[in-house]
């Protein structure tokens, strides 16, 4: 696969969808102290899962809190190790400035590619996704 390709397969991409989800289910509060006590996620659909350089694979969709349909941009990137382990990175888009939680954009909320990386659609706006770093496990 080259950099900049998009994986397509279906079954795989399901795979990584439950792969993240309980990442962010599991990990994300211990590591992340601005996450919001007694919140939980409850699923994440990968939008967008492509190569992004020579030793990464990025997934980017949206993750869903608290069974409100309300969710949020999540992003992982997967690297490998020299060990051949992996180390996946986990990030938050559109965090609160004041307060760091995440936000609660309502169902109907995209996430498309963009010029310059990942972008989200919130209503009839269009914005690029600002990342916060919540989690990397080893």
């Amino acid at each position: 696969m080259s950099i900049g390709e998009e994986v397509s397969d279906p079954a795989w991409c399901d795979l990584l969808d439950l792969g993240i989800e309980g990442l962010f289910r599991s990990v994300m509060p211990t590591q992340y102290a601005a996450w919001p006590p007694g919140s939980t996620t409850d699923g994440t659909d990968v939008a967008l899962c492509r190569r992004s350089g020579v030793d990464v694979l990025m997934a980017t969709g949206l993750t869903y809190v608290d069974f409100s349909g309300s969710c949020f941009p999540s992003r992982v990137d997967v690297r490998p190790t020299a060990d051949r382990s992996v180390v996946v990175t986990g990030y938050i888009g559109e965090v609160d400035a004041r307060t760091g939680a995440p936000p609660r954009l309502p169902d109907g909320t995209l996430v498309v590619p963009g010029p310059a990386g990942p972008e989200l659609i919130v209503g009839r706006r269009q914005i690029q996704i600002a990342w916060t770093r919540v989690f990397v496990v080893p």
